[in-house]
């Protein structure tokens, strides 16, 4: 017995890690390839593997729990049943008005009629298929056992409806104490309460107190803060003001000075020139060939011999190379 209990076991296992498989396999055929002809062959398969997991549960159970085969088998296509006909309404539902497929639509409702069937035939045959009849002897034994119990019941009951009242009385005292203690407690806790509001109430007004003068004194503060602020902006404004416009004044003296400067020095530089054009003798030169012929590097324009029309590029030198 314990040799079968142990291999029913083992297969059940084995059936139902195959079943799995399988059913994950069916799945994926399904909804990745979308392969009709893998997905009838792994349906085949997967339906074979799960009868045989089923049988061999059932027969695993029918040996430990002494119920017969038949019993538990059927009890399990019921449960089976049962789980299976909303799935297959549900996908029925999901090919009719989803997909408009007619082959689906009747495939889905010969496996949905098939559920309700396998559901129907189950029913009558879930509960235990026979009766136990008590024999005659039995059935006195059973009354006598019957009688004794009620005695008993009687006694119980008699006993529990003292209990009952000596509880009722003790609870009506217990409740009287009780009651007279919750008064006195709640007078005292009224008291209490007074008491801590009225503590409340004068500790809330200090607070609201000292939180007005600590307020009226940050505002002074920050008033007098702000004051201070604005004074040494504006002295710092003034200051700037004044060292900026000393600063454009030196610039415009500096300016003043380097311009009369280089007027000065333009002036003596003019006169100079005028000068020297003056005692300087005169060279005069038809073009750069007659000119280089004499001078071969060209000749600047404070020379005797420049002329302005052979400085082509105007750098005050006439003829260089």
């Amino acid at each position: 017995m314990l040799f079968l209990q142990i291999i029913s076991v083992l297969l059940m296992l084995a059936f139902a890690a195959v079943t799995f498989i399988l059913f994950i396999n069916l799945i994926y055929s399904y909804f990745k390839f979308k392969d009709h002809g893998k997905t009838v062959k792994n349906l085949k398969y997967f339906g074979g593997s799960f009868a045989l997991f089923l049988v061999f549960t059932a027969l695993g159970v029918s040996s430990m729990t002494g119920n017969s085969f038949s019993e538990v088998i059927f009890s399990s296509l019921l449960i089976l049943s049962i789980l299976c006909i909303p799935l297959l309404i549900l996908w029925l539902t999901f090919v009719f008005f989803k997909y408009k497929n007619p082959a689906k639509t009747k495939r889905a409702a010969i496996f949905l009629g098939s559920a309700i069937a396998l559901f129907a035939l189950s029913l009558p045959f879930s509960s235990s298929e026979e009766s136990e009849v008590a024999s005659p002897a039995q059935a006195e034994a059973a009354s006598t056992e019957e009688a004794d119990e009620e005695a008993k019941l009687q006694e119980q009951q008699e006993a529990l409806a003292e209990e009952e009242r000596q509880a009722t009385e003790e609870a009506e005292k217990q409740k009287a104490t009780e009651e007279k203690e919750e008064a006195r407690i709640a007078a005292e806790k009224e008291a209490e309460e007074k008491e801590k509001a009225e503590a409340a109430a004068i500790k809330k007004a200090e607070a609201e107190k000292v939180a007005a003068e600590k307020k009226a004194q940050e505002k002074a503060e920050a008033e007098r803060v702000a004051e201070e602020k604005a004074a040494a902006e504006k002295l710092a404004n003034e200051k700037a003001a004044a060292e900026k416009a000393a600063q454009e004044k030196i610039a415009a003296e500096n300016a003043a000075q380097e311009k009369a400067i280089a007027e000065k020095a333009a002036a003596d530089k003019a006169a100079q020139e005028k000068v020297a054009a003056q005692s300087a003798p005169t060279e005069h030169f038809q073009n750069c060939t007659e000119l280089t012929k004499v001078y071969p590097n060209g000749v600047p324009s404070t020379h005797p011999a420049y002329q302005s029309k052979m400085d082509r590029d105007n750098d005050n030198f006439a003829c260089e190379r």
